[in-house]
């Protein structure tokens, strides 16, 4: 992928008239960066365990999030034989039809069969 796809290269978006720079939420296992939250491995005063509170609070709620989402769109949950330029999209798109989903309160799951295509040997993701 080009530099800039993933993430764009000036991620910053306004909040109240504030700049935020996006962040994403690590486990300890990760290393420490400027784009990279993680938890204290060994909290030392009351706001590191504090922040190691809310931490793992809003962490819990991203991973209740794809969860869910995995748990409507079950294809999410293994690899996913597209071409990786499509990849983006059709995650994407799971995402809009769920956020759509849970605005009309959809609480079931329809079935719906697609045939097979041979796909070509190419790269999947």
């Amino acid at each position: 992928m080009e530099e800039g796809t993933l993430i764009p290269s000036n991620p910053m978006f306004q909040y109240g008239g504030v700049s935020i720079l996006p962040l994403i939420l690590g486990d300890a296992a990760y290393p420490l960066c400027n784009w990279l939250m993680k938890p204290y491995a060994v909290p030392r005063t009351e706001r590191e365990r504090h922040y190691n509170k809310v931490f793992n609070h809003s962490r819990n709620i991203v991973e209740c999030t794809f969860g869910r989402l995995k748990a409507r769109f079950r294809r999410l949950s293994v690899r996913m034989e597209a071409h990786i330029q499509n990849v983006n999209s059709i995650i994407a798109s799971a995402v809009i039809l769920h956020n759509i989903c849970g605005k009309k309160n959809t609480k079931y799951q329809m079935r719906i069969q697609i045939p097979k295509s041979p796909l070509p040997q190419k790269r999947y993701a």
